[in-house]
């Protein structure tokens, strides 16, 4: 149990039978425990830093760089930038005349007596794969959970508040899948349980021999 594994574009992998559950029809209803029972196990994730929820309910690993940088323009001096500029102001116009460089990397920030070009991403491999290197200075994401050759260096959402795992709001089933044992027993049964009473209606079967 535990350690959550994403795939390329950030969808949590789910092995066994909830796989095709979690993302069609989920049966929450055939769960012998209560789903408010599991959620608040979350708290207890939360306290001890191994998760950090963030406040937006992405769908099917649809997550949005928007949201992050709102917070990195939010709390920029936190991490250390003396001033920050969004792309497609005035400012940014005016700065990326004098600077010289080619592109649209999201933000400009001050920090240490100069401008650098900072290009904000979901996860840290797609700054390679979207822009190649030299695009950016720097990468902000909110997890690098995959390897990647940037020339840039990536920092993390995840890795900021000190916690292992970084998930959405809409990830709690997915998260606990991993991380509690308890959950994922009870919820590969309510699995079972949805699928045969599927088949017992789409067969018209109204009892199961005994």
């Amino acid at each position: 149990m535990g350690m959550i594994e994403r795939s390329f574009n950030g969808k949590i992998k789910i092995c066994g039978i909830a796989e095709s559950a979690f993302f069609k029809s989920l049966p929450l209803k055939l769960l012998e425990k209560e789903y408010k029972y599991y959620v608040n196990k979350i708290s207890c994730f939360i306290e001890d830093k191994t998760v950090k929820v963030l406040p937006y309910n992405w769908y099917d690993g649809c997550w949005s760089e928007f949201p992050l940088v709102n917070w990195i323009i939010r709390n920029h001096k936190q991490l250390g930038y003396e001033k920050i500029i969004l792309e497609k102001t005035p400012q940014y116009y005016e700065l990326k005349k004098v600077l010289k460089f080619d592109k649209y990397p999201d933000l400009l920030v001050y920090v240490n007596d100069e401008w650098l070009r900072l290009e904000v991403e979901c996860w840290g491999h797609k700054y390679n794969y979207c822009h190649g290197n030299g695009y950016a200075d720097l990468v902000y994401a909110y997890d690098d959970y995959l390897k990647s050759d940037s020339d840039a260096p990536i920092y993390t959402l995840k890795k900021h508040f000190g916690v292992k795992e970084i998930i959405s709001s809409g990830e709690f089933l997915e998260f606990l899948y991993h991380y509690d044992e308890e959950f994922k027993q009870d919820y590969d049964y309510a699995c079972s349980k949805d699928y045969s009473e599927y088949w017992m209606k789409k067969l018209g079967i109204k009892n199961v021999p005994q």
